[in-house]
């Protein structure tokens, strides 16, 4: 596997814990953290690789998954050995309650710890955190969501709005003068005349009071939606 650009970290862990490691690898990628390891499982017939050694060397910061499993695996020892012998900054993840090697305890109590095993999965965030404190996590790309279908303009729809409410007001005003201008034309008589005249002046009454509830509608609208505010 080759060396990422840039700060990463060094990822050690034993072949037998492949599947949650891969699973912890693929969390800590998704957060933007640049990592090597071996892809292929450290298999106990390996020689020591080089390329191991050069990553590690190369590594801006080493995490070890301890277990059962690791604290057993001589390349995992290995990997530990000469992390610590130059000095990387050393992050060990006690998944399984586990003692090291006698050999190792004591250098590697007075590195950073995190007991995964007691916190489960509250040990994320303080992970996170030691992590970042040598390896920064690269941004992720924002999501850009499809923008929706551009509306109809609000202010065309108030425009419609206040020219029909107006446009119906003017009809409304125009029937109180056709219905009290039509009697004299319309009656035969002068007691037709009469009772045509209180009909026209009872609807002409409300075609008043409509017309003035829709011109009240028109300047609600025109205040709300179309008066432009002085700055």
């Amino acid at each position: 596997m080759p060396l990422p650009d840039g700060p990463f970290i060094f990822v050690s862990y034993a072949n037998k814990d492949y599947d949650f490691v891969h699973l912890e690898i693929g969390r800590l990628k998704s957060e933007g953290y640049k990592l090597w390891y071996d892809q292929e499982g450290v298999q106990p017939s390996r020689f020591w690789a080089d390329e191991i050694r050069e990553a590690i060397t190369a590594c801006a910061c080493f995490m070890v998954f301890i277990t059962e499993d690791s604290v057993v695996s001589n390349h995992v020892r290995e990997e530990i050995t000469q992390a610590l012998s130059e000095n990387k900054p050393f992050i060990g993840v006690y998944w399984d309650n586990v003692e090291l090697p006698a050999g190792l305890q004591e250098l590697v109590r007075k590195r950073q710890t995190l007991d995964r095993h007691s916190m489960q999965s509250a040990y994320e965030g303080p992970l996170s955190t030691a992590l970042s404190e040598y390896v920064r996590p690269e941004p992720k790309d924002d999501v850009l969501l499809p923008l929706p279908p551009p509306g109809p303009d609000p202010d065309i729809l108030a425009k419609v709005v206040f020219f029909g409410l107006i446009a119906a007001a003017l009809i409304n005003f125009s029937l109180v003068l056709l219905v009290n201008i039509a009697p004299p034309f319309i009656s035969k008589t002068p007691a037709e005349l009469e009772n045509n005249r209180f009909v026209g002046l009872i609807s002409g009454i409300n075609f008043a009071v409509i017309g003035l509830g829709l011109s009240g509608a028109a300047f609600a609208v025109f205040r709300k939606y179309l008066r432009k505010e002085n700055d």
